[in-house]
């Protein structure tokens, strides 16, 4: 058995499709190659790190580490997020699970980065947690608009002209009250993170200036049987800026979506949006963090209020 830390582009050919292959087998899904390596090398830096767990030559587990510019208190720097963590059936177990991560943490401290940052699933949420491996930081919030309720739930589908002329007036009475006071947060993406950001997966996004200032990126795609329609990321945030968004979408793309979904942290009411409470949220977004270099970062890492947290810096979308 062999672990080992490579960089994107020190991978063989021969790694990168057993890369690709165990993904498919462990994640039980299909995903062209290059959609895969899009994930890794459209950041910043041009690569990722990934932890290898090897044995007879072939690739039976892997974690995955993508680095990005970040502003934390002010200053430059990076952080890396991990995704695609997977370990052959075989070989699933707390110890090959948490040696692949210890490896690769060893590695990004030495290249400088302070921080790791990462949205566990339910299932390895707790494992993180048992091995300290990460630390919570807290849930993301999940604000929606069910645009078309029978969308999403097909037995009230004759209620859809009720959701949506209530979608349409809560939207139009919150741009009437809503607040254009831009949010600052302590630890916000550098300006070169949209440069790469949605070039990654298909590559298949949407985005619309919403004002001089102002761009909103989003994707409509079904997810889980529902026609949604993810507000990913808006680039300066504000109350007002956010019924901008809704409103763009439910006139310019109403037709092609019922839901209208936002994961992630605002510090603003009037929104457009109604925010789920706990008890009925359909997922979890579990934000972990992990600290590299303690002289670097502080404890205010660990205040979601503190982010600018969305779909941006997640691999679901």
């Amino acid at each position: 058995m062999d672990f080992l830390v490579k960089k994107t582009y020190e991978l063989t050919t021969q790694e990168r499709v057993q890369l690709h292959d165990l993904f498919c087998e462990v994640f039980q899904k299909e995903r062209p190659i290059e959609h895969m390596f899009n994930q890794y090398t459209e950041n910043a830096l041009g690569y990722s790190y990934h932890s290898l767990f090897i044995t007879d030559g072939c690739i039976k587990g892997a974690a995955t580490y993508v680095p990005s510019y970040f502003i934390y208190n002010g200053e430059k720097m990076i952080f890396a997020t991990g995704i695609d963590v997977m370990i052959d059936e075989q070989y699933r177990n707390f110890y090959e699970f948490r040696k692949i991560i210890k490896n690769v943490f060893k590695i990004l401290k030495s290249d400088g980065i302070p921080l790791i940052y990462g949205y566990p699933n339910d299932n390895s949420h707790p494992v993180y947690k048992t091995a300290g491996l990460m630390s919570d930081i807290d849930k993301m919030f999940i604000y929606c608009l069910p645009y078309r309720i029978g969308g999403i739930k097909h037995s009230l589908k004759a209620f859809n002209f009720l959701s949506t002329f209530f979608c349409q007036f809560h939207v139009w009475l919150s741009s009437c009250i809503s607040s254009k006071k831009v949010a600052h947060f302590l630890i916000e993406k550098d300006k070169s993170y949209n440069l790469t950001r949605y070039k990654r997966l298909d590559g298949e996004y949407s985005q619309k200036l919403l004002s001089a200032s102002c761009t909103l990126y989003y994707k409509i795609t079904s997810h889980e049987g529902v026609r949604t329609a993810f507000i990913i990321d808006i680039t300066e945030k504000s109350a007002h800026n956010f019924t901008l968004a809704c409103r763009y979408l439910i006139k310019e793309e109403g037709k092609n979506f019922d839901l209208i979904l936002y994961p992630g942290f605002l510090p603003f009411k009037h929104h457009g949006m109604l925010r789920l409470p706990r008890q009925f949220e359909p997922k979890n977004f579990h934000f972990a963090a992990q600290i590299l270099d303690n002289t670097k970062i502080g404890d205010d890492v660990w205040n979601i209020k503190n982010w600018d947290t969305n779909l941006s810096m997640y691999d679901l979308i």
